[in-house]
């Protein structure tokens, strides 16, 4: 979710069923109130009039006509900086024209679900299918891999691989798997994004981490591009002109965030302390403390407290 409010661009990959529609909802409120977003769609799948009512800036768009498609690609271009999300849009020609603009505005960060079964798979939907330049593909900041697994109990979908997509190949994408699926304990867990303590950091990769100090940031580091680690997190914080400790905490607070609003539905039994309407108070209370403190730790602290009042 930090990347994503960065700027970068991402794909949601995965079979029908594995809930990518869904996925790329979940973005929006990380997104957040202050920015614009533009979405592309050729059926209604996003639930646009209700986040419209929760105060999110969403201009939708209905794919059609490609020609006049142009026309809105080049007026969304000329506004400003937007995110535009596009929803398995099934013309190639229209998903070709939204990346291809996209790719040649530079900066233009897209969110976009695809159905395709892996990377590979995704990658030749883009320079095969649609026939656009590989250097596309290198648009893309972070591929997030879903799928749906029969259980016992029903089925169940899962994210099961977020990937950072390299940007120094020539002919064949290279990748840094950022996190894992591990089935045996139905988690997705740290791959090739921190160094420490293994304890720690194992921590810190579990969905409770109410319990782990904020301060126990300094004991780790970002794992660097040299031992096989994000070379897109150095690039950012160059970008940002922040230091990559700075980043690491911002990430952590944030997860400690959404690890509150989690253990709060779970210890109740309310469900509404992930939904739409409470997710938005809870983010915009928690951004407002921020933007007046002096950092993540005490934004955290004052934001954890006035939680009930939400």
């Amino acid at each position: 979710s930090n990347m994503l409010r960065i700027g970068c661009s991402a794909f949601i990959i995965g079979e029908v069923g594995a809930a990518k529609t869904s996925q790329v909802e979940t973005y929006i409120p990380e997104i957040g109130l202050q920015n614009r977003i533009i979405t592309f769609q050729d059926t209604q799948e996003l639930h646009i009039d209700d986040f419209l009512a929760h105060g999110y800036r969403i201009s939708d768009v209905r794919i059609q006509n490609p020609d006049h498609l142009e026309k809105q690609i080049r007026a969304f271009l000329r506004a400003g900086q937007s995110y535009w999300l596009v929803t398995e849009v099934r013309a190639p020609e229209s998903v070709r024209s939204v990346l291809g603009a996209a790719v040649r505005q530079g900066t233009q960060p897209v969110i976009a679900s695809f159905h395709a079964r892996d990377k590979q798979e995704a990658f030749s939907l883009i320079s095969n299918i649609m026939s656009l330049p590989s250097e596309t593909f290198k648009h893309i900041d972070v591929i997030v891999s879903t799928a749906r697994f029969q259980t016992p109990q029903g089925i169940i979908r899962r994210v099961i691989e977020i990937s950072e997509v390299g940007k120094e190949w020539k002919d064949t994408p290279e990748y840094v798997e950022i996190f894992m699926d591990d089935r045996r304990s139905d988690s997705l867990v740290l791959a090739n994004l921190l160094e420490g303590p293994k304890k720690l950091i194992r921590q810190w990769s579990s969905m409770d981490v109410s319990r782990i100090d904020l301060k126990s940031y300094r004991k780790i580091d970002f794992l660097p591009p040299e031992r096989g680690g994000s070379s897109q997190i150095p690039r950012l914080c160059r970008k940002l002109g922040m230091e990559q400790r700075e980043l690491l905490l911002s990430i952590l607070a944030e997860a400690k965030v959404k690890s509150t609003l989690l253990l709060a539905a779970q210890r109740s039994g309310n469900t509404e302390y992930l939904e739409l309407p409470f997710v938005t108070k809870a983010y915009a209370r928690y951004f407002t403390i921020l933007r007046k403190e002096s950092d993540q730790i005490s934004a955290f602290e004052k934001w954890r407290k006035c939680l009930p009042e939400l």
